[in-house]
């Protein structure tokens, strides 16, 4: 979903400018996505991708070895180690500490 959402930023940007009952709506729920919201759904979108990318493989029917499963949990352990360290905030913000 956050995908889809990606390739419509620019269409929610102009509805928030042009619709002031879309902004009404939103506003339980902090409003109108702004360009910080954009970004962090980029980032987050990017990091789970590759969880996803992961449990498609280990849960395959194609892929069903242990070694292709420590394999996949290794990489998700170092993306995350990785992950913790990266200087963007938006990211490091969701990770648990």
């Amino acid at each position: 979903m956050l995908e889809t959402a990606l390739k419509f930023q620019r269409a929610f940007t102009r509805l928030a400018k042009e619709d002031d009952n879309f902004v009404n709506e939103l506003k339980d729920v902090g409003g109108a996505p702004r360009s910080e919201n954009w970004e962090r759904a980029r980032v987050l979108s990017q990091f789970l991708k590759h969880f996803y990318d992961a449990t498609k493989r280990m849960f395959g029917t194609l892929y069903s070895t242990s070694n292709q499963h420590f394999h996949e949990l290794f990489l998700i352990l170092t993306t995350l180690m990785e992950w913790e360290l990266d200087p963007n905030e938006g990211l490091n913000e969701w990770l648990p500490r």
